[in-house]
């Protein structure tokens, strides 16, 4: 893992993980794998393109913490850098959050 800045940009169609609180409440977990779900539905955006939701789980040890896991859209206009939006149902993330794509 490294944090993603200006100087250690993520790759288009590279994973990268959005560690966020106030996705909202989750669903009972899942019998087979034992992890929780989202009720509302979760979506990411990266310079206004859908970003691929690979996973969405709670962060063990951290209450209320959540790990999103996406895929950075391979057809975004590099720049740096890049506004990202996550979505929990009716809900935005802050504006002004940024990604650096390369």
């Amino acid at each position: 893992l490294s944090p993603n800045s200006p100087s250690n940009p993520a790759a288009r169609g590279s994973e990268v993980t959005i560690y966020g609180t106030g996705f909202g409440v989750l669903d009972a977990p899942d019998p087979t794998t034992g992890v929780a779900g989202f009720m509302a539905p979760l979506s990411v955006s990266i310079a206004g393109e859908p970003a691929q939701v690979l996973s969405a789980r709670p962060v063990t040890g951290q209450p209320g913490v959540v790990a999103v896991k996406i895929l950075v859209p391979w057809n975004i206009n590099v720049s740096d850098p890049v506004a990202i939006d996550v979505q929990s149902g009716m809900l935005h993330a802050p504006a002004g959050l940024t990604i650096g794509v390369q």
